[in-house]
């Protein structure tokens, strides 16, 4: 049988883990003078809370500082090794010391763990080590739990890192929405900038447009004229360009000029061989519809 003090308080191997396992404490009220407690894991439906001695923790981290440290009595609790329909068990140091567990048989629970010694047991006067089952401890058989042992200290810093952490994620996070908030903004500024600009524009060519139709409304026409032909050489300028513009500021004389934009390839005068056309500068075409002269009366 495996002696309770080849298992404790020495590096030993686990589940392929180089591990150290220190005496800890199942209990619902813990026993001691004053000494410091660190929680290991909270309570659960079949055991108490499980706490480490401030003092084993720190002298078994000064000897191996890089090893992890986990619980005696969490590890053969989460192996399975624990038998809560036995009232009493023991892994021995000898024959009349050693650690115990005792069960809550009604509640299927763990009660309480503690030490003996020369058979009185720590916590509990009313069991008797002839009531003992010892429990046999296969290391390979061992699982960890999931909370190793910590100083009050270290799980204090842990805390403070993830605090750290938590702040610096959201930081993250916030300089994150706030560079997007200043991209959104400047691509619907730049946006809202060029609908400005192109309301501008279509502004300054309505009042245009405006001025032309006042001046039209101060004269009369004498007779007028049969531009049905001129309409449809314009429809067909549009089915060239949707977005073409007339650049003539008047109507007055035998032709319009109307511009193409640079998205018309093609000569227009190759597509309609009426089209006088010209290549503009910029891009583009401007082409000279002709269409019947207007005869007017009256102050231009």
């Amino acid at each position: 049988m495996v002696s309770y003090t080849e298992l404790v308080n020495k590096p030993i191997k686990v589940q392929g883990k180089e591990v150290i396992l220190v005496l800890d404490d199942i209990t619902d009220e813990l026993e001691g003078s004053g000494e410091g407690y660190s929680s290991i894991s909270e309570a659960t439906s079949g055991r108490p809370e499980v706490y480490v001695s401030e003092t084993k923790l720190k002298s078994i981290r000064e000897q191996f500082p890089r090893i992890p440290v986990y619980g005696f009595w969490h590890t053969l609790y989460q192996s399975g090794i624990l038998n809560p329909e036995i009232e009493l068990q023991v892994v021995p140091e000898d024959n009349a010391n050693g650690v115990f567990v005792r069960h809550d048989v009604e509640q299927n629970r763990v009660l309480l763990t503690g030490t003996y010694s020369d058979g009185i047991f720590r916590g509990a006067g009313d069991l008797m080590l002839t009531d003992a089952v010892p429990i046999q401890v296969d290391v390979e058989k061992l699982k960890l739990p999931s909370d190793q042992a910590f100083l009050v200290k270290e799980l204090s810093g842990m805390r403070d890192r993830v605090r750290k952490l938590r702040f610096m994620v959201l930081g993250g996070i916030l300089l994150l929405i706030l560079g997007t908030a200043a991209f959104v903004d400047h691509y619907y500024k730049s946006g809202f900038d060029a609908k400005m600009t192109e309301y501008r524009k279509n502004k300054k060519s309505l009042q245009k447009l405006e001025k032309e139709i006042n001046a039209l409304a101060k004269k009369k026409l004498l007779y007028p004229p049969e531009n049905e032909s001129f309409v449809n050489k314009v429809f067909q300028l549009t089915l060239l360009d949707p977005e073409l513009s007339i650049e003539r500021q008047s109507f007055e004389g035998n032709y319009i000029k109307v511009k193409l934009s640079n998205q018309v390839q093609l000569d227009p005068a190759k597509v309609y061989a009426w089209a006088d056309t010209r290549v503009l500068a910029e891009g583009g075409w401007e082409v000279r519809v002709p269409f019947s002269a207007y005869q007017w009366e009256g102050k231009p």
